[in-house]
């Protein structure tokens, strides 16, 4: 990653990325070369019974995401009405994935950054308590995951029009003393990555998230920026265009012709105070973190604090469903000739799908824009920002700290080649 070359991949991250740095120039390029999955063309035909369990299989990481995408896109095409106590699980599924997908890359992938450390083996030996928040949480998003979606990866219960089965009250009861019992650890993950001294760099740049009803929303139905942008889900192909990269396998997103970010620091800006819940709330404070946030490497600290206020989300989900649970789980709806747009908040930020059906409900087009595709423009305007401010920097340092950035951003590179 060095004097013109590109040779090694960045670790720590999921899949195959790297940095082509022009020392004489000052420049920073990404390269993606991943091989292309083509799902957009592999479900050409196939039912919509079936896409929520194939685009699942884009990632193994957040597949629990792309099954409410593809879920959320279905029933916007065949106009179904899901009810609170379906919203409710759903609602929480989500936001168990969130948690779940953000522990694996905080302590996992980030975290050995910042202690000096190679690997999560390295810091199970040199940190064994850090290792057990980072297993405890872990365990308990899987926990709520595979309670309420059938197993902890792919979950196979969500359906179109609501679940094919529900868990028992006892064990959503036993789901919410776990979940209460993580919140001291998730306080624990704000306390350690609000501490650490992250790499300089300061730049503004537009984020975009989903809303409902005026509030950050992990299932929105509103595209919402940073600059005052608020259009329906189903608009998303005018507000982001997809570029083809020369030398990349991965598309390269922008509105209004720049690049954008999604993901922890995007919905983190864009909510007041007053908007995290009463925890969170508590522990910006405590931990005297600023919001807005305009350096990228505390994505990290955007994914801790999203972790506690997720939770939070989930013990209230939970609840809401145990009080609303008369409701019936599957509603009925008819299959068309239709269009659907599904927009849900991944871990890495708003993952949209998009399908066209014939009368027998068969796909006849699709397309599918990842988070990390739109992150990607973006991040190499960080890295190439970062390069201007730091320019006292040694070429060693400024190497292992543009690293760090990618990282920070948490790509998923085999979502952004589905």
């Amino acid at each position: 990653m060095s004097h013109n070359t590109a040779h090694h991949y960045i670790t720590k991250i999921e899949g195959h990325g790297r940095l082509k740095y022009d020392t004489k120039e000052g420049l920073v390029k990404i390269e993606i070369d991943e091989g292309e999955r083509l799902f957009e063309r592999l479900v050409i035909g196939k039912s919509y019974k079936d896409l929520p369990f194939i685009t699942a299989r884009i990632c193994g990481v957040c597949p629990t995401a792309h099954t409410f995408a593809s879920i959320d896109a279905i029933e916007n095409a065949f106009e179904v009405l899901p009810n609170d106590s379906i919203k409710n699980l759903r609602k929480a599924l989500v936001a168990a994935q969130i948690v779940q997908s953000h522990i694996l890359h905080l302590y996992f992938l980030a975290l050995p950054d910042f202690l000096g450390v190679k690997s999560g083996i390295e810091l199970h030996e040199k940190d064994p308590r850090i290792f057990e928040i980072a297993s405890s949480l872990k365990g308990t998003a899987d926990k709520i995951i595979e309670v309420l979606g059938g197993r902890a990866i792919h979950p196979i219960t969500p359906t179109v029009g609501g679940f094919t089965k529900t868990p028992k009250r006892e064990e959503v009861e036993k789901l919410i003393v776990r979940v209460r019992g993580a919140f001291r650890l998730a306080q624990e993950t704000i306390d350690l990555f609000s501490g650490f001294r992250y790499p300089y760099l300061n730049r503004k740049t537009t984020y975009l998230a989903l809303a409902e009803n005026g509030f950050i929303d992990i299932l929105g139905d509103t595209i919402v920026s940073s600059n005052g942008l608020e259009k329906d889900i189903s608009n998303y192909q005018y507000i982001i265009s997809e570029k083809i990269r020369t030398g990349s396998t991965a598309k390269f997103a922008e509105h209004n012709k720049k690049g954008f970010m999604v993901g922890a620091i995007a919905r983190v800006n864009m909510m007041e105070l007053t908007d995290f819940h009463p925890k969170t709330q508590a522990a910006i404070n405590e931990f005297k973190i600023k919001i807005p946030i305009t350096n990228s490497f505390k994505n990290n600290l955007a994914q801790a604090l999203e972790v506690l206020n997720y939770l939070e989300e989930v013990e209230m989900f939970l609840v809401a469903y145990l009080e609303s649970r008369s409701e019936r789980l599957n509603v009925g709806y008819q299959v068309g000739p239709a269009v659907g747009v599904g927009a849900i908040e991944a871990p890495r930020g708003t993952l949209y799908h998009m399908y066209k059906f014939d009368k027998n409900g068969l796909v006849t087009d699709c397309d599918i824009v990842t988070p990390t595709v739109q992150n990607l423009t973006n991040l190499e305007d960080d890295a190439n920002e970062y390069l201007r401010q730091n320019k006292s920097v040694t070429i060693p340092r400024r190497e292992r700290e543009l690293e760090m950035l990618v990282r920070a951003y948490d790509p998923c590179i085999t979502c952004s080649v589905h």
